[in-house]
């Protein structure tokens, strides 16, 4: 990113460059640093691949039930199922009049 102003909205758009921190973050890594400077997108690409497979490999070693355990969502604070609900949303939004109001149902 050498130079570029960095903000929070456009890395969130941004899927190849967050791939390219979780390879960095994984080899603990700075993308200042002359290592980091010389890979290239074939470099980045066969790392992040080779970590999915060592993701995937320790799966396959799992048995069923904690396999699947293993691919709900879960806090990563306390461990409690997490369905996606709240975060990153407005508390107060109606999605029913929402709905009606993208039918046109509601004038």
């Amino acid at each position: 990113m050498g130079g570029q102003r960095c903000e929070k909205k456009s890395l969130e758009h941004a899927p190849y460059e967050r791939l390219k921190w979780r390879v960095l973050r994984h080899f603990h890594a700075l993308p200042t640093e002359d290592r980091a400077r010389r890979m290239t997108d074939g470099d980045y690409l066969y790392c992040a691949l080779n970590l999915l497979l060592d993701q995937e490999e320790q799966l396959d070693r799992l048995c069923p039930q904690c396999r699947s355990e293993a691919g709900e969502g879960r806090c990563p604070s306390c461990g409690g199922l997490w369905n996606g609900s709240g975060m990153g949303r407005n508390a107060s939004f109606d999605e029913e009049r929402y709905e009606a109001l993208r039918r046109g149902e509601v004038g």
